[in-house]
Formats: C-alpha cells, sequence, structure tokens
C-alpha cells in the first residue's frame, strides 16, 4: 500500500500542545475530508510512499513522530504503525474519524466540526483554535489536557482575547505556536 504525503521532515521542534518545545520528526499526510480555510497543509504537493519509504525518510536521530495532515486517520493503518514501532507516535487530528483498534503514544485532537460531528474516542489533547471555537461546547470531551490556541484572523493573532477567556476558564490553558515564534518549521 502506498500513502499520499505532503511532507516528511524534521528533525524539528513540537511547537503546540503538552509536548511543545521536544525534538521530533514530522509525517504529514495529504489527504483531508475537510477544507478549512486556515489549513497549514499544502494539499498539492504530493508524494505517494510505502510505509518503508516513509520511515527510511524519516530523520534517524528522533525517538518521537507526529503524524498530522491534512487529516491522518483517512490514510493511517496498522501496517503504517507496525512500520513506525520504533518510534514513539503522537497522532494529529480532527477528530472526524474513530480511532478503532489503531493505538498512539499521544493523540491529539483540534476539532473542526461540532461535538456530536467529532467521532474520535478520546484525547490526551484536545485543541480549539480561539476565537473561532467556543471551550463552552466541549464540556464532556474526554481529554487529559484542554488547551486554546490563538488564531490569526485577518492578520492579528487574537491572543488577548484567548488569554482572557483561558482565565474564565477552569480547565483550560495556553497552547501556542511555539515553532513560529523560534522561526522552525
Amino acid at each position: 500500500m502506498k500513502y499520499n504525503i505532503a511532507e516528511i521532515f524534521g528533525p524539528t521542534i513540537q511547537g503546540e500542545g503538552t509536548h511543545a518545545g521536544r525534538k521530533v520528526g514530522f509525517i504529514r499526510f495529504a489527504d483531508c475530508n475537510l477544507s478549512c480555510s486556515f489549513c497549514d497543509t499544502d494539499h498539492r504537493s504530493q508524494m505517494q510512499l510505502t510505509a518503508s519509504e516513509i520511515v527510511e525518510k524519516l530523520p534517524k536521530n528522533i525517538k518521537r513522530v507526529v503524524i498530522t495532515g491534512g487529516e491522518p486517520l483517512l490514510q493511517v493503518d496498522q501496517n503504517l504503525l507496525d512500520a513506525l514501532k520504533d518510534y514513539e507516535t503522537h497522532l494529529e487530528t480532527n477528530g472526524t474519524i474513530a480511532l478503532g483498534d489503531l493505538k498512539f503514544h499521544h493523540v491529539t485532537v483540534s476539532p473542526k466540526l461540532s461535538p456530536s460531528e467529532t467521532h474520535i474516542e478520546y484525547a490526551d489533547d484536545l485543541k480549539l483554535l480561539y476565537p473561532i471555537y467556543d471551550p463552552s461546547d466541549w464540556p464532556h470531551f474526554k481529554a487529559k489536557n484542554k488547551y486554546l490556541q490563538p488564531i490569526d484572523l485577518n492578520g492579528e493573532m487574537k491572543i488577548k482575547e484567548t488569554l482572557e477567556r483561558i482565565y474564565l476558564e477552569s480547565d483550560w490553558d495556553l497552547s501556542v505556536q511555539l515553532h513560529k515564534f523560534i522561526g522552525v518549521e
């Protein structure tokens, strides 16, 4: 089987959530089941790679691999996870597809639809892009950590608004795109 990959890169720094600041490699899948205007994936640039070809392209000096997209759960299967057995696998997903039997070391859900349209069973990190998504819509979602991440709307990063909301919420913390602040991919 071949996977539709937008890019593989690293080593770099995980910029978001619980593992911010850790050295990682990225596997960015090209396909997605949504069309978000703020998406940071170039869906035009694509490689068709087998699981072993993906592993070969990963940097050799990393322990963690972030599997992201697009929407990786459209393609990730047990065959790929078996090929990545020597790595700590971190999934970043929009949550529209259930995990089923797939196991990851860490799961981050950044939902783009309503809670009723989010089918993933749990998350280590729930990350909402703020102020687009309202944390009060997500009180019952099972997640170890809950983050609001300020989003750039019309050229203005909504940091002040995000901090004000976090100060009002007992269960939510701040996640920033650290990699952008320090100037890495």
